[in-house]
């Protein structure tokens, strides 16, 4: 499985929602963190046991039909964002769309 960054911070402070894991692994995902220091060099810190991270299909639901409608306050919402925070709602989008294709 190739890993996807989920966001940055130079703060040394990062919240962030975790995508649904895959339903052929049992929702399962395998977090860890790689910390950089200022010289490129990095520290990596596996979380030993996997989360499980189930579909929201009301969720998905909901935005799918904001998406569709006249209205579509999915994409403004998308603009009011970082690049990060958009790439993360689009990626856990596409996954729970995903989801509910599979289920």
């Amino acid at each position: 499985m190739t890993p996807i960054m989920l966001g940055r911070s130079k703060s040394g402070n990062l919240s962030t929602t975790l995508p649904c894991g895959s339903n052929r692994d049992g929702f399962k995902i395998y977090l860890f963190a790689r910390i950089f220091d200022n010289l490129g060099g990095f520290s990596q810190f596996n979380l030993e046991d996997p989360v499980l991270v189930y579909p929201n299909l009301k969720l998905v639901s909901n935005l799918v039909g904001d998406i569709v409608s006249s209205d579509a306050n999915f994409i403004k919402n998308l603009s009011n964002m970082s690049v990060e925070q958009s790439a993360q709602e689009i990626f856990s989008l596409t996954l729970m769309m995903r989801m509910l294709i599979i289920f």
